[in-house]
C-alpha cells in the first residue's frame, strides 16, 4: 500500500508543481464591492526549449476560474454573482518571429450565488480565441487577433423558447 501512495505521488509531483495557482480579493468603490477569484492553470503538454529550433516553448494548458462578486443591495443589479469558467489553451511558434495562441473556453454566470440556478439557455457563455504573437524581442511582443463568444448570441437565439 505504501508503495502505491509513493508511485501516485512521484507521478503527481510534477503536475502540481507546475501548476499555478491564484487567488485575488478586491474591494471597490462606493458600492462596497467585494470580489474574490481563484484561478488553476494545469499545463498538460509542455515542450523543452531546446527541442524548438526558435527557442520558444509550446505549451498546452487547462485551466479554471472562479469569481465571487457581492456589492451592496440595489433594485437594479443583483448583490451576488458567481462567475464559473474552464478553458483550454495551446501556444506555439510558427516562425522566428511568429507565434500563435489558440484558446476554448466555457462558463457560466449566475445572478445568485447558487449552482442550481445554471441554466443552458439563460447564462452559459462559449468563447474562442486566436491570437497571433509577433516577437520584435525578448522584451517586447505585440499580438492581434480576434474573440469570439456566444454571450449575446445566446440570449437572441434562445429568446423564442422562453
Amino acid at each position: 500500500m505504501r508503495k502505491r501512495i509513493f508511485t501516485v505521488i512521484y507521478y503527481l509531483l510534477p503536475i502540481i508543481a507546475s501548476a499555478q495557482i491564484s487567488f485575488k480579493t478586491d474591494i471597490l468603490g462606493k458600492q462596497e464591492l467585494t470580489r474574490q477569484e481563484l484561478s488553476v492553470q494545469l499545463p498538460t503538454h509542455l515542450d523543452s526549449l531546446a527541442a524548438d529550433p526558435y527557442q520558444r516553448v509550446k505549451l498546452c494548458a487547462v485551466g479554471g476560474n472562479m469569481v465571487f462578486q457581492q456589492m451592496s443591495p440595489s433594485e437594479t443589479f443583483p448583490y451576488q454573482t458567481m462567475n464559473l469558467s474552464a478553458n483550454v489553451l495551446h501556444l506555439r511558434p510558427l516562425r522566428s518571429r511568429w507565434s500563435c495562441l489558440m484558446a476554448l473556453g466555457l462558463g457560466t454566470y449566475t445572478p445568485k450565488n447558487q449552482l442550481s440556478s445554471i441554466a443552458i439557455a439563460e447564462n452559459v457563455i462559449a468563447n474562442g480565441a486566436l491570437l497571433f504573437i509577433w516577437h520584435h524581442s525578448k522584451c517586447l511582443q505585440i499580438g492581434a487577433g480576434t474573440l469570439v463568444n456566444t454571450l449575446l448570441a445566446i440570449l437572441w437565439f434562445f429568446q423564442p423558447l422562453l
